[in-house]
């Protein structure tokens, strides 16, 4: 306020009575300026100590006045003042809620980036133990295939080995059978005649023998 009614109060004399008084009406703390009574009162002593106002009240009412007036429109700009300070405080708080809510909206897209990336990798995990679950079942069809051959193998070779057994027992038969008939002939009156032919007698149970 010395500021801007810097113009008029370099009008004002450096030593006038009524300076002090002037320049305590104009502060810019509503609380530090005097209320209309104690103007009065000031005025009225500096007119009881023959200042240059010569005594005059209509003089000292005009000049209470403009204070008085002056003081309302220090309290409008305080009131404004006030107001542009509530405003302020009102859009800084704003502003307070506008950037809690961008880190929550920030929040909520890392939120959903880790969300997405964590159903990215089940989506994984659950492929690949489809593909382990898949390959189980081929290793156990390979298995039972294998187990089904090894017992078809082990079937023939029980089966090849009876027949082996089987035809021991049928060439052992054959050369008891031979063992068998062998002195009947040689009791035979063919005796000679057998013993005369080639490939007969001995010869004969020989390739027998041989043969099976």
């Amino acid at each position: 306020e010395h500021e801007r009614r810097g113009s008029d109060l370099a009008r004002l004399p450096a030593r006038h009575p009524m300076r002090n008084l002037i320049l305590s009406c104009l502060q810019d703390d509503p609380n530090l300026r005097p209320s209309a009574e104690s103007l009065h009162v000031q005025l009225m002593g500096i007119s009881h100590r023959g200042c240059s106002l010569n005594n005059d009240q209509a003089t000292i009412a005009t000049v209470i006045t403009h204070l008085e007036s002056v003081l309302q429109r220090l309290d409008l700009q305080s009131a404004t003042i006030s107001q542009l300070a509530d405003q302020a405080n009102a859009t800084e708080r704003r502003m307070a809620a506008v950037e809690i809510q961008l880190r929550a909206n920030q929040t909520q897209q890392a939120d959903l980036r880790m969300q997405r990336a964590v159903d990215a990798t089940e989506q994984r995990v659950y492929s690949m133990e489809e593909q382990l679950r898949n390959a189980e079942h081929r290793i156990r069809q390979d298995v039972s295939a294998g187990q089904r051959t090894t017992a078809a193998i082990h079937r023939c070779v029980s089966g090849l080995g009876e027949q082996h057994r089987a035809t021991q027992r049928a060439v052992l038969e054959t050369k008891r059978r031979i063992s068998e008939l062998s002195p009947a002939a040689d009791e035979s009156p063919l005796r000679d005649c057998s013993a005369a032919r080639p490939g007969s007698g001995a010869d004969t149970q020989l390739a027998i023998t041989t043969g099976s």
